[in-house]
């Protein structure tokens, strides 16, 4: 007995020969993608893939009123907003901040993307995270020199 769907049938070869695309992003484009994927999300009622409620936040920061985190994504990947030096004295990339609401994170994230437009602090550590990165979705070919980093 044949199958008669068969024909129609995806193989192990048909999926491993995808053709790369050119990357979509350019580092110039960041801050403009952010800002769309906020409006995007607030227009959709989906602002909490952005902030949202955590155990995390509750445990840890929640009797200060910090029950939120706020994070940027990158496709489905957290960016990092700085470095925070961790017990060892190492610095360790921040990729969410507590806030008490919406209204505080949503605050921070656009501090985030100004602060992407014009402080070389902010500039640096999202240039080393995308460095660090193999997304086809950006090109690292387009991160200014002075944010180059080399391992």
């Amino acid at each position: 007995m044949v199958l008669s769907f068969l024909q129609y049938g995806i193989t192990a070869t048909d999926r491993t020969t995808k053709k790369s695309k050119k990357a979509d992003k350019k580092w110039d484009e960041l801050p403009q993608y952010f800002r769309n994927k906020m409006k995007d999300l607030e227009e959709n009622d989906n602002i909490k893939r952005l902030v949202r409620t955590t155990k995390h936040a509750e445990n840890n920061f929640g009797e200060q009123g910090f029950r939120m985190e706020a994070r940027m994504l990158f496709g489905n990947a957290n960016v990092p907003f700085g470095y925070k030096k961790n017990k060892n004295g190492k610095n360790e990339m921040v990729f969410a901040v507590p806030c008490k609401d919406e209204a505080q994170g949503k605050k921070q994230l656009i501090e985030f993307i100004e602060g992407l437009e014009r402080d070389n602090d902010v500039k640096q550590v999202v240039a080393d995270w995308l460095q660090s990165k193999t997304t086809p979705k950006f090109d690292n070919s387009t991160i200014p020199d002075e944010f180059i980093t080399t391992s």
